[in-house]
This record gives structure tokens, C-alpha cells and sequence, in this order.
């Protein structure tokens, strides 16, 4: 348990370190007011000496803004507990079942089932039409082959009966 003394600095309870804490303290005042000497004397000689008080409250001053930073924090995490626990208590909450190292409520598993089934009934439009154009494909090869057989057949048919009629002439 700690307590603040006059000097702003937490000490423990009497009995638990007192003594170490208080060692601490004057160790603490000795730093700020001997460096509190040695930056009145390079300002200005004639500048007086900071008091130990007045170094304690320019770390004080100077630990302000981290006190109102956590303050800050401690607002939020508040704020956050009052909004679970409301949603809590009117039932707004849902259950959320962990996936590999995701986590997922009802609906956002319902979301992402539709989402992931709409891009496999896409992909699965996409291959059916390059199948039918494949097919397509295939069939106007094959049937450019048919002709061309057609024609070649038709050639050599032709050759032979011409073949035959210049021999009978």
C-alpha cells in the first residue's frame, strides 16, 4: 500500500521499506536542488536556488501530461466496461465461436459464408463460361477440319475423274 507524502512522492506504508523510501526521497530532493544550483548558476549568477519544493512541482508539472494521458486511458477503458456490461444486460451480446485464430459472432460467420459463396459462384460462372467457349472452340476446329477433309476428298475425287477422262480421251 502506498501513501503520498507532503513532497508528492509515494511512499510505502510505515514498516514495509519506510526507511528505504525515505533514503529514496532525500536522495531525490539532493538531486533536484544540487542540479537546481548548478542551472542557477550557469543562467545567471546572481539567479537564486531553486527550493527542493520547487523541483518536485516541475516534476510534477512535468509528470501532468502522462497523468492526464492515463486518465485519459482509464476514461476509455471505463466507458468501454459500462458499454459491455449495458449490452450485456439487455441481451445484445452474442456468442463468438474461435476459428483457427480468428473469432466469429453468428452473424459475422453468416457474412463471410455468403461473401466467400458469392466469389465461388462467380469463379464457378467463370469457369463454366470458359468451358462453353472452349467447347466452341473445339467445335469450330473440328468442323474447319471436317471441311477441310471435305475439300481435300473432294479434290482427289476430282483429280481421279479428270485423271480418268484424259486417259479416255
Amino acid at each position: 500500500m502506498m501513501k503520498v507524502n507532503p513532497t508528492g512522492i509515494r511512499l510505502p506504508v510505515p514498516g514495509r521499506g519506510a526507511d528505504r523510501a525515505r533514503k529514496q526521497e532525500t536522495d531525490f530532493l539532493e538531486k533536484f536542488s544540487g542540479a537546481a544550483s548548478k542551472d542557477g548558476e550557469a543562467k545567471s549568477a546572481g539567479a537564486g536556488k531553486k527550493t527542493a519544493a520547487e523541483a518536485v512541482g516541475a516534476q510534477n508539472s512535468a509528470t501532468a501530461g502522462q497523468d492526464t494521458a492515463t486518465e485519459d486511458m482509464m476514461r476509455f477503458i471505463r466507458e468501454r466496461k459500462q458499454e459491455i456490461y449495458e449490452k450485456v444486460q439487455k441481451g445484445e451480446t452474442e456468442l463468438k465461436i474461435r476459428i483457427g485464430a480468428q473469432e466469429y459472432t453468428e452473424k459475422e460467420w453468416s457474412k463471410l459464408m455468403e461473401s466467400f459463396d458469392e466469389a465461388q459462384d462467380e469463379l464457378r460462372e467463370l469457369l463454366k463460361e470458359e468451358w462453353k467457349r472452349r467447347q466452341e472452340s473445339r467445335q469450330r476446329d473440328l468442323e474447319e477440319n471436317r471441311r477441310d477433309e471435305q475439300d481435300a476428298l473432294e479434290e482427289s475425287v476430282l483429280e481421279k475423274l479428270l485423271e480418268d477422262r484424259a486417259e479416255r480421251d
